[in-house]
């Protein structure tokens, strides 16, 4: 099997590459700070409630038509800066939030006709499921699944049966509230951003909404109620599942 991977659109077989994915297996660390106490035996262990950004490495060969390729992949890796989706057919089922930052510095073979090259990719910690970027249909009293052992950031879409009342979505005890949407028809609630908008405008209402603790929603590992009033008919959530 030839194998690829595809950064911001990009895939690595359209500028003749062959790849090699034995530096793509690395998991990130969790955010561990050890304070030494004097005449105390041990280290005291402060957990930073997080993991770090980890280098994913792709050992590559460009094996014909050298200078185009190069030429142009390199062009096409720095035309946008910051993170981008990437994905490899090693590891099929999941995708990171990459960005790459370093220059490519090719090991030139046989005159010019071919080379290898390393391209490392700093990413975010999360291996996100491509089966959590589905958008799941949820009525009220329903009950949406988490399959993995972390806290999950949902992306919601909903609207207001009528404008003048506005409503409330509970998650697992936790409310968001709105006493008057306005003339907004469907809002669209980005928990990681933390960013609340119109989907049609993209823009941002936060200040029509209150959190009952100050925090957006997170779907737990396992079993995750959801409850709402005033909302039309359903709610719609893609869940952006995560593991490490």
């Amino acid at each position: 099997m030839e194998h690829e991977f595809i950064y911001n659109g990009m895939n690595s077989r359209d500028y003749g590459l062959r790849i090699s994915g034995e530096d793509t297996w690395a998991r990130p660390q969790p955010d561990i700070k050890r304070i030494e106490v004097p005449g105390r035996n041990g280290d005291l262990v402060q957990l930073g409630n997080r993991y770090k950004n980890l280098d994913i490495t792709y050992h590559c060969g460009i094996v014909h038509d050298l200078k185009t390729n190069f030429d142009a992949f390199n062009a096409a890796l720095l035309s946008s800066p910051g993170y981008h989706r990437l994905e490899d057919s090693y590891h099929p089922e999941y995708f990171r939030m990459a960005v790459f930052e370093s220059a490519l510095d090719p090991d030139v073979k046989q005159r010019g006709v071919h080379g290898e090259v390393d391209i490392k990719f700093n990413c975010k910690p999360q291996l996100f499921l491509k089966s959590g970027l589905g958008e799941q249909r949820i009525e009220n009293n329903g009950v949406i699944y988490n399959p993995t052992p972390y806290n999950a950031s949902p992306i919601l879409r909903f609207g207001f049966q009528r404008s003048w009342e506005g409503g409330s979505i509970t998650i697992n005890g936790r409310t968001l509230s709105c006493t008057d949407p306005g003339t907004v028809s469907d809002f669209i609630i980005d928990c990681e951003r933390q960013d609340i908008y119109e989907k049609a405008s993209r823009t941002n209402r936060n200040n029509l909404f209150t959190l009952s603790d100050g925090e957006f929603f997170e779907l737990k590992p396992g079993r995750n109620t959801i409850y709402f009033t005033g909302v039309s008919t359903a709610i719609y959530i893609i869940p952006n599942w995560w593991t490490v």
